[in-house]
Protein backbone atom coordinates (compact mmCIF):
# COMPACT_ATOMS: atom_id res chain seq x y z
CA UNK A 1 0.00 0.00 0.00
CA UNK A 2 2.81 2.69 0.60
CA UNK A 3 3.90 2.42 -2.52
CA UNK A 4 0.82 2.82 -4.12
CA UNK A 5 0.05 5.81 -1.70
CA UNK A 6 3.29 7.08 -2.50
CA UNK A 7 2.62 7.61 -6.18
CA UNK A 8 -0.83 8.45 -6.07
CA UNK A 9 0.12 10.96 -3.48
CA UNK A 10 -2.76 9.90 -1.03
CA UNK A 11 -2.68 8.36 2.58
CA UNK A 12 -2.07 4.10 2.79
CA UNK A 13 -6.20 4.04 4.12
CA UNK A 14 -6.99 5.93 0.49
CA UNK A 15 -4.60 3.62 -1.48
CA UNK A 16 -6.06 0.56 0.23
CA UNK A 17 -9.51 1.81 -0.14
CA UNK A 18 -9.08 2.13 -3.91
CA UNK A 19 -7.00 -0.96 -4.52
CA UNK A 20 -9.85 -2.74 -3.11
CA UNK A 21 -12.83 -1.61 -4.67
CA UNK A 22 -10.43 -1.82 -8.20
CA UNK A 23 -10.19 -5.63 -7.35
CA UNK A 24 -13.80 -5.58 -6.75
CA UNK A 25 -14.88 -4.73 -9.98
CA UNK A 26 -12.26 -7.04 -11.55
CA UNK A 27 -9.91 -4.34 -12.82
CA UNK A 28 -7.16 -5.72 -11.01
CA UNK A 29 -6.29 -8.73 -8.88
CA UNK A 30 -3.84 -9.24 -6.11
CA UNK A 31 -1.29 -11.16 -7.05
CA UNK A 32 0.24 -14.02 -5.19
CA UNK A 33 2.73 -11.47 -3.53
CA UNK A 34 0.98 -9.05 -0.89
CA UNK A 35 0.57 -5.89 -1.63
CA UNK A 36 1.60 -6.01 -5.56
CA UNK A 37 -1.22 -6.27 -8.33
CA UNK A 38 -2.06 -6.72 -11.93
CA UNK A 39 -4.45 -6.05 -14.40
CA UNK A 40 -6.90 -8.34 -15.16
CA UNK A 41 -7.30 -9.79 -18.64
CA UNK A 42 -10.30 -7.05 -19.49
CA UNK A 43 -7.94 -4.11 -19.08
CA UNK A 44 -5.01 -5.13 -20.51
CA UNK A 45 -7.76 -6.44 -23.53
CA UNK A 46 -8.54 -2.81 -23.66
CA UNK A 47 -5.21 -1.25 -24.05
CA UNK A 48 -4.35 -4.00 -26.57
CA UNK A 49 -1.90 -5.63 -24.37
CA UNK A 50 -2.34 -9.26 -24.54
CA UNK A 51 1.24 -9.93 -24.06
CA UNK A 52 2.11 -8.14 -21.03
CA UNK A 53 -1.21 -9.91 -19.37
CA UNK A 54 0.08 -13.02 -20.57
CA UNK A 55 3.72 -12.41 -19.44
CA UNK A 56 2.69 -11.18 -16.25
CA UNK A 57 -0.24 -14.39 -15.47
CA UNK A 58 2.92 -16.47 -16.33
CA UNK A 59 5.48 -15.21 -13.90
CA UNK A 60 2.81 -15.71 -11.40
CA UNK A 61 2.20 -19.82 -12.13
CA UNK A 62 5.81 -19.68 -12.06
CA UNK A 63 6.34 -18.64 -8.84
CA UNK A 64 3.54 -20.14 -7.36
CA UNK A 65 4.75 -23.48 -8.78
CA UNK A 66 8.05 -22.74 -6.47
CA UNK A 67 6.51 -21.45 -4.02
CA UNK A 68 4.38 -24.71 -3.41
CA UNK A 69 7.71 -26.94 -3.38
CA UNK A 70 9.43 -24.70 -1.18
CA UNK A 71 6.60 -25.60 0.89
CA UNK A 72 6.11 -29.25 0.32
CA UNK A 73 10.21 -29.16 1.45
CA UNK A 74 9.77 -28.03 4.50
CA UNK A 75 5.98 -29.70 5.48
CA UNK A 76 4.92 -33.07 4.59
CA UNK A 77 1.52 -31.98 2.43
CA UNK A 78 -0.32 -29.43 1.03
CA UNK A 79 -3.77 -29.15 0.36
CA UNK A 80 -5.65 -26.88 -2.49
CA UNK A 81 -7.39 -24.69 0.26
CA UNK A 82 -3.38 -24.23 1.03
CA UNK A 83 -2.59 -23.16 -1.94
CA UNK A 84 -5.39 -20.56 -2.11
CA UNK A 85 -3.86 -19.08 0.80
CA UNK A 86 -0.05 -19.15 0.22
CA UNK A 87 -0.15 -18.08 -4.05
CA UNK A 88 -3.68 -15.94 -3.14
CA UNK A 89 -4.87 -17.73 -6.44
CA UNK A 90 -9.08 -18.85 -6.84
CA UNK A 91 -10.30 -22.21 -6.78
CA UNK A 92 -9.45 -22.58 -10.50
CA UNK A 93 -6.43 -21.43 -10.69
CA UNK A 94 -5.09 -23.45 -7.40
CA UNK A 95 -6.79 -26.63 -9.16
CA UNK A 96 -5.25 -25.82 -12.50
CA UNK A 97 -1.65 -25.48 -10.82
CA UNK A 98 -1.56 -28.08 -8.61
CA UNK A 99 -2.85 -30.49 -11.78
CA UNK A 100 0.54 -29.07 -14.05
CA UNK A 101 2.66 -30.01 -11.10
CA UNK A 102 1.24 -33.46 -11.06
CA UNK A 103 1.08 -33.51 -14.83
CA UNK A 104 5.18 -32.75 -14.67
CA UNK A 105 5.17 -35.89 -12.16
CA UNK A 106 6.78 -33.59 -9.48
CA UNK A 107 3.78 -34.27 -6.83
CA UNK A 108 0.91 -37.05 -6.24
CA UNK A 109 -2.31 -36.63 -5.24
CA UNK A 110 -3.26 -38.57 -2.01
CA UNK A 111 -7.03 -39.04 -0.61
CA UNK A 112 -10.21 -37.91 -2.22
CA UNK A 113 -12.75 -34.83 -1.91
CA UNK A 114 -12.28 -33.00 1.28
CA UNK A 115 -9.13 -35.62 2.80
CA UNK A 116 -7.45 -34.73 -0.58
CA UNK A 117 -3.53 -33.41 -0.36
CA UNK A 118 -0.45 -33.27 -2.46
CA UNK A 119 3.12 -34.39 -1.27
CA UNK A 120 6.52 -34.57 -3.26
CA UNK A 121 6.78 -37.31 -5.71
Amino acid sequence: MGKAAEVAQITPQSASNVLNKLCKKKNILQREIRNKYMFTHRVYESLNDNIAYTKDKDFDEIQAKTMIIEYLNKNSSITRSDVERLCGFSSTSSKRILQRLRDKEIITLEGKARASHYRLK
